[in-house]
């Protein structure tokens, strides 16, 4: 590797890992609200912010693999 060259992007996580992240957070969430005696709510809530965890960890890595190039 020469003096001006940068070193190549550190590979990302794996679809699996994210889909396990956005998982976790999802019961994370869903337990939380429950908890708080919103179990519907908290259940629906969760879902959706394990896919929007999913969808940022995607992003990242896009943004990561575009600015690479």
């Amino acid at each position: 590797m020469g003096v001006n060259e940068t070193p190549p992007p550190r590979p990302g996580l794996s679809t699996r890992a994210k889909v396990a992240t956005g998982a976790f957070i999802a019961v994370l969430y869903s337990i939380g609200m429950s908890l708080r005696g919103n179990v519907f709510p908290g259940i629906v809530g969760g879902i959706l912010a394990g896919i929007l965890c999913y969808l940022v960890l995607r992003e990242i890595e896009q943004r990561r693999d575009r600015r690479g190039r």
